[in-house]
Parts: C-alpha cells; structure tokens; sequence
C-alpha cells in the first residue's frame, strides 16, 4: 500500500457559535456553556498541557493569546458536545472507560499502574486523564451515531462513486491530510468573505516562505483540530472529497 504526504488548505462554512471571555490571573469563570462554567483555572491547566505537547512535537508556540483562544474555543465545543450526549443518552460507565485505557497501557507496552505513574511524572493528574478518556469516548460515539442517523446515498451517489475509485487508479494509496480552515459566519456579507479570501491566501503565502503547516495551524485555523496541528489522519484515495482527490 502507497502512502502520499498531502496538505489541503480550503474555506468552509462554520456556524458562529462561539463566545469566550478573557481569562484573568485568579480563578474566576472564562465561559459559561448553558449550565456548565469553564474556570480559567481549567483553561490554564488545558493550555500547559497543549504546550507541552506542542513542544513535544516540535512545534513553535503561537502567541500567548492565540493559544489561549485557541484552547477556549476548543473547551467550548468540547461542552456542547457533552452535553448533546447526555441529552441523548450516551454513557461511558467505568467498566468500559477501565478497559480502554488498559488497551492505551497495552499500545505503550505498560500495564494500568505503569501507565498511571508515567502520566504523573509528566505531570499530569491520572482522574483527570481518565475522564479526558471518558469525554473522548463519548464525543466518539456522538459523531458516529449522528453521522449514521443523516447519511441516505442514493443509487447515483454510488455510481458516481464507482466512477472516481476508476478514475483515481489505485485506490489503496493513503494520504496523511491536514487542513487549515479558515471560517466564514453564517450568511457572510461580501466583505467578510473578502476578508476570510486575503486571510486564507496570506496562510498560503507564509506556507510557500517554508512555515511548517502544523505551526501554522495551530495559530491560523478555525478547526477544532487545530492545536494537533490541523491533522485529519490517514485516508484513502477514495475517503477524500472529490474536489480534492
């Protein structure tokens, strides 16, 4: 199987739903979402832990500003999405949460209590660690059960399908994708769209100067991926939009 590195930059439609507040040095509250409050003791915490993991990477660290709305944007959507699955339904009990993380234990060669005190001495708190798991988990289940509920193909959309496996060749070449999304409001006025059009060819520009994608990303993108540098992952030639491919 062929694997091709690919970066995609593009514009897409985003709901504004977002709002923050800016975070002060004491705790205090940095969001309110619906009945549920983010401290800025918690988006301090959430911020040193991207940090890290930035420099982990070794990825540059954008602004302290940039970084900072970055996150509490990213812990807003986090809390609307928790909170849509427990409106639903969808739990995450401790047996299941327990097993998961024996199999990330397993995937790093230790067991539960090795895994716990390699956390810790990286300096993060194992019960928080684990309901970070839990919340994963459950977002998991939230988008594929609601991408299951409004997916319908119809008989064309498999015929067109067909035809772009043909056309495209080998269709077990895999892409490692990225993107920068760069947002647009609902209902934009033409000068908005001006604006999201400059912004996205100045990404462009800074790419072509040799600015690594994923530092960009990170200070650039709208996407809740963004503090991962923009990474979608694998996919096949066949996963990836047509416009695209």
């Amino acid at each position: 199987m062929n694997r091709v590195r690919s970066f995609t930059t593009f514009f897409a439609l985003l709901l504004p739903v977002l709002a923050w507040a800016a975070p002060s040095t004491i705790n205090g509250i940095a969001a309110i979402v619906n009945e549920d409050v983010i401290t800025t003791l918690e988006l301090t915490a959430e911020t040193d832990t991207i940090k890290r993991q930035l420099r982990a990477q070794g990825n540059r660290l954008p602004p302290e500003s940039v970084l900072a709305k970055q996150v509490l944007e990213r812990e807003i959507i986090k809390q609307i999405q928790l909170q849509f699955a427990k409106s639903t339904g969808i739990r995450v009990d401790d047996s299941e949460l327990n097993e998961t993380l024996s199999r990330i234990a397993e995937q790093n060669d230790l067991d539960l209590r090795q895994l716990k005190s390699a956390l810790e001495s990286e300096g993060f708190d194992f019960s928080q660690y684990r309901e970070m798991i839990r919340a994963d988990i459950t977002m998991a289940r939230l988008r594929q059960r609601e991408v299951i509920n409004r997916v319908s193909i119809s008989e064309q959309e498999v015929q067109n399908f067909i035809a772009t496996q043909t056309s495209q060749g080998n269709v077990d070449d895999e892409y490692d994708i990225s993107h920068i999304l760069i947002a647009v409001p609902e209902a934009a006025s033409a000068d908005q769209i001006d604006a999201s059009k400059k912004r996205a060819e100045n990404v462009l520009k800074q790419l072509a100067t040799g600015i690594e994608f994923s530092e960009l990303a990170v200070s650039e993108s709208s996407g809740q991926n963004a503090l991962e540098g923009g990474k979608l992952g694998w996919r096949k030639a066949g996963q990836l939009p047509t416009i695209f491919a």
